[in-house]
């Protein structure tokens, strides 16, 4: 199953990002670097075999191989040909970490990297909230996830809009009380959703 979940070349060399080091500073911590360039700093850049995959994959116990496996099949399908590394490591982490948004993402269709990491560090910022806020703050954030994904799903919208709305949803400050919170959520759902998707003015008839 492990050499089955692997993407190839034609010439039977794994896609990219195929190097030893990077996957064995991935599979290292589930943390998200602020410096992921200092990480993959003076690595092994050999592209794994078969007798590396199995092993480092082997090595971990039923969980730690379900995830390696995934993180490894999530990053070729997505950042094959990539050449930024290393929004392409805090991505591969956060597979891990948050495997429904990444996938969320990955079903839309965006394959910039710097998108993922970017909803990954959002995910991480909202788990250092009081669990109250948590709660509100994680259930609003899948909410406008989830209906950027239907709408790019159904074609409302393409890619690059689904993108850039997902860009400013992530964007959009933490701090404040809850007061201010909503209105920005408001104002997000007011000025966003509407430039992105036009409503058509409706004409009534007077009867």
């Amino acid at each position: 199953m492990t050499l089955m979940r692997v993407n190839v070349e034609a010439n039977g060399a794994p896609r990219a990002p195929a190097a030893r080091g990077f996957w064995s500073r991935v599979f290292a911590g589930n943390d998200l670097p602020d410096d992921p360039a200092r990480q993959l700093r003076g690595i092994d850049e050999e592209p794994f075999d078969a007798a590396w995959l199995t092993d480092t994959v082997g090595s971990g116990d039923v969980r730690q191989r379900a995830d390696r496996l995934d993180q490894i099949a999530f990053a070729q399908r997505v950042f094959s040909g990539t050449v930024d590394r290393n929004d392409a490591f805090i991505a591969a982490r956060a597979m891990a970490r948050y495997r429904m948004l990444m996938l969320g993402l990955e079903r839309i269709g965006i394959t910039t990297p710097s998108v993922y990491v970017a909803a990954a560090r959002r995910a991480a910022k909202l788990g250092t909230l009081d669990s109250q806020r948590a709660f509100v703050a994680e259930a609003q954030f899948q909410a406008r996830s989830w209906s950027i994904a239907r709408m790019a799903e159904v074609r409302t919208i393409d890619v690059p809009a689904a993108q850039r709305l997902i860009e400013r949803a992530v964007a959009l400050p933490l701090t404040g009380g809850r007061a201010i919170q909503r209105r920005r959520r408001a104002r997000w759902i007011r000025d966003e959703i509407p430039r992105t998707v036009p409503v058509p003015r409706t004409r009534w008839k007077r009867r």
